[in-house]
């Protein structure tokens, strides 16, 4: 059975690529069932930990066919499915609810040519989804708050998510609100939040939890500090490298990273030293 949903922390899962570049279906099992053994609550698949946007639409409907049969029975499916185009978006949440997935995640369309347009294309899939969908507002393409509050009253709308200073505005939506911002977590519950997008989870999914299992117990103090003592992983390896920097901590912890798909570089070797430095101490 399904477990509730917006509530505990959510992976966005990285991608893995073989020697070509290409898909690595094995891969995506193993790290997913490697992750099913913890208490994280769900998954999101093909957004921007997981390189979505250097995949071809169809490479993202193979990954959704791929990940849904290997993540656990108890765990929530979010499929990202962002995209310029109203069409390749619905394409994309159609086959996403084919291979069993539960919301579908979008982000602002890209040079979507200013909030009118931007609403047109939420309000458009909103419509059109087959899953309720869950507003992301974080990372390189950002949509005012005001605008996304205003698109959450539609009935098909699930959900937030949010980062910064963002989370208090959407709060006004009345949906649920995910938080992404791993170096606010403590500050962010205390808003009222009770999910987290988290792209550390493919590293060390325990740290994490233990953070929001000492929130839940109400020992803030607990989650104060380990937040602190992880805050240069929580702000480095994803937020300064990117997918590189994740991927290259998913291998120091006997996950698969690989390599980030070109254009995307790998790390140099002194980025890849201060990763190591990053995460050492933090619990897998």
């Amino acid at each position: 059975m399904l477990s509730v949903p917006f509530r505990g922390v959510y992976c966005p899962v990285t991608t893995p690529f073989d020697h070509r570049g290409e898909l690595y279906p094995s891969k995506i099992r193993q790290n997913l069932t490697r992750l099913n053994r913890t208490g994280l609550a769900g998954y999101v698949i093909g957004d921007i930990a997981g390189e979505g946007s250097r995949l071809a639409t169809d490479e993202r409907i193979r990954l959704f066919a791929e990940s849904a049969p290997a993540a656990g029975e108890n765990k929530t499916l979010v499929a990202a499915v962002s995209s310029p185009s109203n069409a390749e978006s619905q394409r994309l949440a159609n086959s996403a609810a084919e291979a069993g997935f539960h919301f579908a995640a979008v982000r602002p369309a890209p040079a979507a040519g200013g909030d009118a347009a931007q609403a047109l294309y939420f309000r458009t899939l909103a419509d059109q989804s087959p899953l309720p969908l869950i507003l992301l507002n974080e990372g390189p393409e950002k949509a005012p708050p005001a605008l996304l509050v205003e698109i959450a009253r539609h009935p098909n709308v699930a959900a937030i998510s949010g980062s910064g200073g963002d989370v208090e505005a959407l709060l006004a939506s009345e949906k649920p609100l995910l938080s992404a911002c791993e170096t606010r977590i403590l500050e962010d519950w205390r808003a009222g939040v009770r999910a987290f997008l988290l792209p550390l989870a493919n590293v060390a999914p325990f740290y994490l939890l233990c953070i929001e299992e000492a929130l839940r117990t109400r020992d803030e103090d607990a989650a104060a500090d380990l937040e602190a003592r992880g805050r240069q992983a929580l702000a480095e390896v994803f937020g300064r490298m990117g997918p590189a920097g994740l991927k290259r901590a998913m291998d120091l912890r006997g996950a698969y990273g690989g390599s980030p798909r070109l254009p995307g570089l790998p790390l140099t070797a002194a980025e890849a030293v201060a990763v190591e430095q990053a995460i050492e101490g933090l619990t897998s």
